[in-house]
């Protein structure tokens, strides 16, 4: 959890599940993420064999080690596709917010 549990790591890990990117892509695909976040993320999951990043033209890929949070990402993308089809309502109570 201490990787995976950093702000943006898991869309970061979404993106490259779909293919190599290079930087500027993944960047792109990150409204509000600034590069200097997303090269910090980046390293991070290079330093643990997630991902690798291939020269002279740098693109970032998942290494066998990282393809293997697949069914992990999927799982939590079909688990909030519960939340958008029955819809978000605002929370009410203290009960609410503990059980969120």
């Amino acid at each position: 959890m201490d990787v995976l549990g950093e702000r943006w790591t898991v869309l970061i890990l979404r993106e490259l599940l779909l293919g190599p990117k290079r930087f500027t892509k993944i960047l792109g695909s990150m409204a509000s993420m600034g590069p200097n976040r997303l090269a910090d993320r980046l390293r991070s999951l290079h330093t643990i064999g997630a991902v690798s990043r291939s020269e002279p033209t740098p693109e970032y890929s998942l290494t066998d080690f990282g393809a293997g949070l697949r069914s992990l990402v999927i799982g939590l993308g079909l688990w909030g596709l519960g939340l958008m089809s029955e819809g978000v309502g605002p929370l009410t109570s203290e009960t609410d917010i503990r059980c969120a």
